[in-house]
């Protein structure tokens, strides 16, 4: 058996292509082997490149989601309440460090972070907390409930309404609804005609989030389709 290698992601083991790269340190958390191991299928240098480079650039694009997804979920955590125990748990942090971040989130976004000690001091306080449309949420009295049901409940609940609305108006243009999906709604729709339904989902999703938001601002919507 005949090993060799190449700078480009790349080695041959008995005249066939392998793509080959390390899975880097700060994501080993997430797979179950340090590297990524495909076969090309070639024995042709030239397009055992090409598909190489495609390969790595497609990798590179799933390592960076990985990334983001993990900020985003530590940055939601910090909205939420995470304590800089929780934080650096889970982002393999010093507590200090963890103590820094969240300092900092509250500095660059003093104003939700103003807003978001308002409710949780009135909620505190026992004063009925409301979302745009009407929810309600109040602590009644003698009742032991956690400071960070009022950080949570007033984006939690509101996310709702967008929802509930969005799926109204899809429901009523006739948009073939699967279930909602924690902050999605997965639907469904004839090969032919999928991409205008995830069209006008998306219009709704935003146009929703506009109603809740006001003063014209919306929500960005990503979709991704199934075929």
């Amino acid at each position: 058996m005949v090993y060799t290698s190449s700078p480009d992601y790349l080695y041959r083991r008995n005249g066939i292509y392998y793509f080959t790269r390390n899975v880097p340190s700060d994501l080993k958390s997430r797979f179950n082997k340090e590297r990524v191991v495909v076969s090309l299928h070639t024995r042709s240098v030239a397009r055992a490149k090409k598909s190489a480079m495609a390969l790595s650039d497609r990798l590179e694009r799933y390592f960076e989601s990985l990334r983001m997804e993990r900020f985003h979920s530590q940055e939601l955590g910090v909205q939420y309440g995470m304590s800089a125990y929780g934080m650096g748990k889970k982002a393999s942090l010093h507590v200090l460090e963890a103590e820094d971040l969240i300092q900092r989130h509250k500095d660059v976004y003093h104003i939700f972070w103003k807003w978001a000690e308002q409710n949780v001091n009135a909620g505190l306080a026992g004063v009925e907390l409301h979302t745009v449309f009407g929810w309600k949420i109040r602590a009644g009295k003698g009742r032991d409930v956690k400071e960070n049901t009022f950080l949570n409940w007033p984006m939690q609940a509101n996310g709702a309404e967008m929802l509930r609305l969005a799926c109204i108006a899809m429901e009523e243009e006739g948009i073939g609804i699967c279930a909602p999906v924690h902050d999605a709604i997965l639907i469904e729709a004839p090969l032919n005609e999928i991409d205008q339904h995830v069209a006008s989902a998306t219009h709704h999703m935003q146009k929703a989030s506009g109603w809740v938001l006001g003063r014209g601002r919306h929500c960005r919507v990503d979709a991704e389709i199934v075929r």
